[in-house]
């Protein structure tokens, strides 16, 4: 047995339809302690929209990340953050919101042209809205297809002067409340790591 059969097999919740559906037509991408990332296992025709990556929850804990997620996803792509694209609708089954369908996006590599300062301009955009991301770190920023820097992963995020929930907190940030200054020390001690 494969290891992605394994991990479909052993990850798949619920009985519901929506979500037999879902496993039928999509393969793992990843998976960690915050969703579960499924791949679509045809792209949508032309013309249709495209968004064939399905972020999914795959118990109560990731439900709860995923619906905060898609409500600040919705505000922000209300409001032209640089933030993934996402359909406006979120994947219900039984129980409620369990994911949402996004665009496909690529990871930055190492040889891609992205500075420092590129990835402080994304976070001070998400900053202008009120958002702080609470988990910001350059692989937590992909590129779009128009080779736009996007932010991903906001199942940790908040509105800044808001109380972080005890499952969101970080464990090297211990503050009670949410802060800007948290986003920008993560990401400064992400490049320190790396200097040479």
């Amino acid at each position: 047995m494969s290891k992605t059969a394994q991990v479909t097999d052993i990850y798949k919740f619920g009985n519901f339809p929506e979500v037999d559906e879902l496993w039928a037509k999509s393969q793992v991408m990843c998976y960690g302690a915050d969703s579960h990332i499924r791949l679509l296992d045809q792209e949508p025709a032309s013309g249709e929209e495209q968004l064939p990556v399905w972020k999914v929850a795959v118990n109560d804990r990731q439900r709860r990340f995923i619906e905060d997620e898609f409500e600040m996803l919705r505000d922000l792509g209300l409001n032209a953050a640089p933030a993934v694209q996402m359909h406006p609708e979120p994947l219900v089954d039984g129980k409620g919101i369990f994911g949402f369908r996004m665009e496909r996006l690529l990871a930055i590599g190492p040889d891609t042209a992205v500075g420092k300062s590129e990835f402080f301009k994304c976070l001070e955009q998400i900053h202008e809205k009120g958002v702080v991301h609470n988990d910001f770190h350059p692989m937590n920023v992909m590129m779009n297809g128009q080779g736009q820097l996007v932010v991903i992963d906001f199942g940790r995020s908040g509105r800044v002067g808001n109380k972080i929930p005890t499952e969101k907190r970080s464990p090297w940030w211990r503050a009670e409340l949410y802060s800007f200054e948290a986003d920008r020390i993560s990401l400064d001690k992400f490049f320190c790591m790396f200097q040479t």
